[in-house]
């Protein structure tokens, strides 16, 4: 349904997109013993297709942060990628990390809990690798106190093309720094 994906990207993030704060799953955002969160809000999307975007504050990132990159195997050493974001919803944030998914609430979930980089942890360790964070724990909290998800819900296994359709258009549109990869 290209008609339906170029709409949705060209109207990013106002109609067809929904938006919840991270803040919304916890009592407190802060690192602790009870670090569950309460996603309740979300049980809906439980197994529901989309894609979403993480926006996070623009003065995070002035005048610019760097992520070491790995190189190729051809190239010596790490590649400096060097990036600031644009203010998106004229609220001082911008786009950080665009993703698709067959389940929308488990992956926020993994984006916004403990566990490991390959765990959908592209935000956490993206804040921790370009110095905005010290470290995980820090990066998380800033994540749950801060963060912001915009979505759209392209359920059923007939729109995953359209979801990898939709990310690829919202990544080449705003460039988020946390998706971007070298060549391995």
């Amino acid at each position: 349904d290209l008609k339906r994906v170029r709409a949705l990207s060209e109207s990013f993030p106002c109609d067809g997109w929904k938006t919840i704060s991270a803040r919304s799953f916890w009592k407190s955002p802060s690192i602790g013993a009870g670090d569950h969160g309460d996603w309740s809000l979300v049980k809906h999307l439980s197994g529901v297709g989309g894609v979403y975007a993480v926006l996070l504050p623009t003065a995070w990132f002035v005048p610019y942060r760097t992520l070491l990159l790995h190189a190729p195997h051809t190239h010596r050493g790490p590649i400096r990628f060097e990036f600031t974001l644009e203010d998106l919803t004229g609220d001082g944030l911008g786009v950080v990390y665009v993703g698709r998914t067959s389940d929308l609430s488990r992956r926020w979930r993994l984006h916004l809990s403990r566990g490991e980089r390959k765990d959908g942890g592209q935000v956490k360790f993206g804040l921790k690798d370009c110095n905005v964070a010290t470290d995980i724990e820090s990066a998380l909290q800033k994540l749950r106190e801060n963060g912001r998800i915009v979505y759209t819900e392209l359920p059923r296994r007939e729109h995953c093309a359209n979801r990898d359709v939709l990310e690829v258009s919202l990544c080449a549109r705003f460039g988020p720094p946390f998706n971007i990869k070298s060549e391995r």
